[in-house]
Order: structure tokens, then C-alpha cells, then sequence
């Protein structure tokens, strides 16, 4: 009975043993497994968290790039406000001479028509000015009733008769003529365009 209690024993302590052993790499195939799905985790994870970085880095290049050109542009704007603002400063503070005036007085009575009694008005303290003008030229001069003063910025404008036409031959008018044409040449040079 020793001997068979002995084999018995020793059959369970084998069976135990492989049980034992069995369990351990079940225990190691699970902790394994377990490893491997927690580093495709943390790859998968570093890998999106990486890709989002990279976005947001490009992101933030693509906006500090757009503010640069931003204040490039504000910059670019505000010195060539500044010119036509000395421009017009300038143009106010412009004396003509009499030939000069001679033209701005024949352009703006001709686009009158062919009437007479045409009232030129011309920057205050141009008035001897327009009349020297008027003397070298008999044709305008006869069209002419008056010449009167007033504060504008330099040039003249030309009134018919009973003030239904007005022709507006200012120094400011024809800036303003000109400034859409300057404005597009600006912004072709801005943006880059043709001209650019």
C-alpha cells in the first residue's frame, strides 16, 4: 500500500507539475499577448499623436505665413496712402503757372459745349493767374463771364451759365481719375500679379 500511495502521489505531483507548467506559459502566451497589443497601442497612439503634431505645425506655418503677407500688405497700404495723401497735400499747395492754366481753362470751357457766360472758379489767390491765362488765349476768354476764387485743390472748374453743367478740371479731380488705375498697378506688384 506504501508503494501504491507512492506512485499515486508521484502521478499527482507530475500532473500537478505539467499543470503548474501549463498554466505558466498560458500565463506567459496571455502577459505576451498582452505586451504586444499595448505596444501596437502605443505606436498606433505615438503614430496619431505625431501625425496631429506634424498638422498643427503646418497649420500654424500656413497662418504666421498668411500674417506675414498680411502685414506686408497692411504696411505696403499704409505707405502708399501716405504718398497720395502727400499728393493731394502738395497738389493744395501747387501755384501753376500761366500755360498750365491756360490748358485747364480751354479743356473744361470746351467740354462745356459752345455756350458763353461760363463761370471758371480757381484755387483763392490763383485769380491773377487765370485771368494772365485767359489773355493768351481770346477764343476761351470770350466764353468766359467770370473768374472767381475759392479753396480747392488746384486746378479749376468751369460752370455753364445757369450752372446746369459743371466740368470739374481740379488737380484733386484728376487724381482721383488717376487712383483706380494706380490702385490695380499697386495690386498687381502686391499680389504678384502680371506686372509683378
Amino acid at each position: 500500500m506504501k508503494e501504491i500511495k507512492e506512485a499515486i502521489l508521484g502521478k499527482v505531483r507530475t500532473e500537478a507539475r505539467e499543470i503548474v507548467d501549463n498554466a505558466e506559459e498560458e500565463a506567459r502566451r496571455i502577459i505576451d499577448g498582452a505586451k504586444a497589443r499595448r505596444d501596437e497601442r502605443f505606436t498606433a497612439e505615438r503614430e496619431k499623436l505625431q501625425r496631429e503634431a506634424e498638422g498643427e505645425a503646418a497649420r500654424i506655418t500656413t497662418r504666421g505665413k498668411m500674417d506675414a503677407r498680411n502685414a506686408v500688405a497692411a504696411a505696403k497700404a499704409e505707405a502708399f496712402d501716405a504718398v497720395v495723401e502727400k499728393a493731394r497735400t502738395e497738389l493744395r499747395a501747387a501755384k501753376p503757372d500761366v500755360e498750365t492754366y491756360a490748358r485747364l481753362i480751354a479743356e473744361a470751357v470746351g467740354g462745356l459745349g459752345s455756350g458763353a457766360g461760363i463761370t471758371v472758379t480757381v484755387p483763392t489767390g490763383c485769380g491773377g493767374i487765370a485771368a494772365e491765362a485767359l489773355k493768351k488765349d481770346e477764343r476761351t476768354a470770350e466764353r468766359v463771364a467770370k473768374v472767381e476764387e475759392d479753396s480747392m485743390e488746384g486746378g479749376i472748374l468751369a460752370e455753364s451759365e445757369d450752372g446746369s453743367i459743371v466740368v470739374d478740371n481740379t488737380y484733386g479731380a484728376r487724381l482721383e481719375m488717376l487712383l483706380p488705375r494706380v490702385y490695380i498697378h499697386y495690386a498687381s506688384k502686391l499680389f504678384g500679379g502680371a506686372d509683378g
